[in-house]
Order: structure tokens, then C-alpha cells, then sequence
């Protein structure tokens, strides 16, 4: 587990997420620059994975966005300062344990809204 902070503590969260209805629309794009973040599903849920580099000036590369779909039984970890969608459950309601390092400042979590919304075609969703 990555730690750009001495001063930032251990933050592990229980979540719970709704289901995407109908169509996935990835509306934003988060990074957390200090520290890798980890998902860990709880109970089998399908979830969105959607990844983009950073460009020179920091801001998402989102033509090189990439999609995935992580199966409930696939823990998942983003890079630190890798842009990346929120969590998103595909299948039910996903219950997840999520783990970063966070000193309570600004960067602890960059979220750029998307101006328009990527699409994201999923086979069987």
C-alpha cells in the first residue's frame, strides 16, 4: 500500500453501492495523488473498472480511457495518481471494503466532473 504523506493515516471504509439501471454513463473521474486505492468486493457483485492516465499538466488523459468489467470475486487497485470512474456496481447492490491513506486535506481525492458523460457499452449489462 502506497503512501506519498507521512502524515496520512490509514482510511479503510465499508461501502455499499447501487446498482447502475440501464445504460453505464461514467460521469466523473477521481485520483487519489498520494496514495494507491483499494476495492475489495464483499458479496460476488460485477463492477465497472474505468482507468485513464494523467496528462503532463495532471488533468485525465480521457482518450485513453479504458473499460473493464471486474467480476465480484476480483479485488481491484488503482495506482496512485491514476484517474479512475467511482465505484459502480454492475449486477445488485455492491458491498465493498475500500482502503487509502488520507491526512483530511484537498488531495486526498481530486474529482473532475466529465462535461459529457462516457458511454460505456458492457456485454450482457
Amino acid at each position: 500500500m502506497q503512501n506519498g504523506r507521512p502524515q496520512a493515516k490509514p482510511n479503510m471504509t465499508y461501502m455499499k453501492v447501487l446498482p447502475a439501471a440501464g445504460r453505464v454513463l461514467v460521469r466523473a473521474v477521481e485520483r487519489h495523488p498520494f496514495s494507491n486505492q483499494t476495492f475489495v468486493p464483499l458479496n460476488g457483485t460485477r463492477h465497472l473498472v474505468a482507468v485513464c492516465p494523467s496528462a503532463p499538466d495532471g488533468s485525465p488523459v480521457l482518450a485513453r480511457l479504458q473499460v473493464f468489467m471486474a467480476s465480484g470475486s476480483q479485488a481491484v487497485n488503482y495506482d496512485a495518481n491514476v484517474w479512475h470512474a467511482p465505484r459502480t456496481a454492475l449486477s445488485s447492490p455492491g458491498e465493498f471494503v475500500m482502503f487509502r491513506w488520507d491526512d483530511g486535506g484537498v488531495l486526498d481525492t481530486e474529482t473532475i466532473p466529465l462535461g459529457v458523460p462516457v458511454a460505456v457499452e458492457l456485454p450482457g449489462h
